[in-house]
């Protein structure tokens, strides 16, 4: 399993750099996403401090943001008898 994974994160870090990122994540399996987005963010903040444009950064993140509230479905609110 442990192996699988690695491979298809390797896979999903390569295809990173052919597709947006809010493309991306629609594309990959969720464990898949969360990690290859903390190895993303981690080289990016390195990237942004190291050239001076997190700014940048920042945007692209925000974008990010949006289409994670965009997606959101509300839970069905139970109710109790």
């Amino acid at each position: 399993m442990r192996s699988t994974v690695r491979e298809t994160l390797a896979a999903a870090l390569l295809d990173m750099s052919d597709k947006l990122r809010s493309q991306w994540v629609l594309n990959w399996p969720g464990q898949i996403v969360i990690a290859g987005c903390q190895v993303a963010w981690t080289a990016g903040v390195e990237a942004g401090l190291r050239e001076n444009r997190l700014t940048a950064f920042q945007d692209e993140m925000q974008q990010l943001v949006c289409l994670n509230a965009y997606e959101y479905v509300k839970p069905t609110e139970f109710t109790t008898r």
